[in-house]
């Protein structure tokens, strides 16, 4: 069944409008998948090689994944301390661990040679990870492929997009509630 709504004037028409075209856009969520393609088992892993390479891994993982993430820490060997992080290289500098307590992380970026492995910690089933592994494990570099020593392990936690058009309604609606009052309060003068 429907209702009629009836309306007088053509504020709260606007408001109608803003509210009907800004409240029936399609839900959509960020799907957690493995940074490799296809949606995959929780923590997965893969290797970045080609135009994604390099030193600037935040913004390879905003590119390959999508979705914006925020640097924790970046720990360059023989493994520190930072931002409540704790990073340790065993002696083959091939591999280490990490623990944040207090502080969840989602990705981290083993960045060797000039490849990085981003291994992804966000697990829906056992919720946050605040301690792992890292290793240079499936990089390879030279013509016989040896595993490469670690250049640095870098920490990301991904974050929560702004909804910019929920949130220009809100001030949108916000701004023409108060032009309202002040005109029913007498500060704005209509002729």
């Amino acid at each position: 069944m429907i209702y009629p709504i009836k309306v007088k004037g053509t504020i709260p028409l606007i408001l109608t409008a803003f509210l009907v075209l800004g409240l029936s856009s399609q839900a959509s969520a960020v799907p957690m998948l493995d940074p490799c393609g296809p949606p995959a088992a929780p923590a997965g892993t893969c290797t970045v090689t080609g135009p994604h390479n390099g030193n600037d891994s935040e913004a390879a993982l905003l590119t390959i994944l999508g979705v914006p993430v925020t640097e924790i820490f970046k720990s360059d060997p023989p493994g520190s301390d930072g931002n409540g992080v704790t990073v340790t290289v065993d002696g083959d500098m091939l591999s280490g661990t990490w623990a944040s307590p207090g502080k969840a992380i989602d990705y981290v970026v083993a960045k060797a040679g000039p490849n990085f492995l981003i291994q992804n910690y966000v697990d829906a089933s056992n919720g946050p990870a605040f301690n792992g592994l890292w290793s240079t494990f499936g990089l390879t570099v030279g013509q016989q492929n040896n595993q490469p020593d670690i250049s640095h392990v870098t920490f990301y936690n991904q974050t929560a997009p702004v909804p910019i058009p929920g949130a220009i309604l809100l001030f949108g609606s916000g701004l023409i509630g108060l032009i309202g009052i002040a005109r029913r309060k007498g500060f704005i003068q209509t002729n």
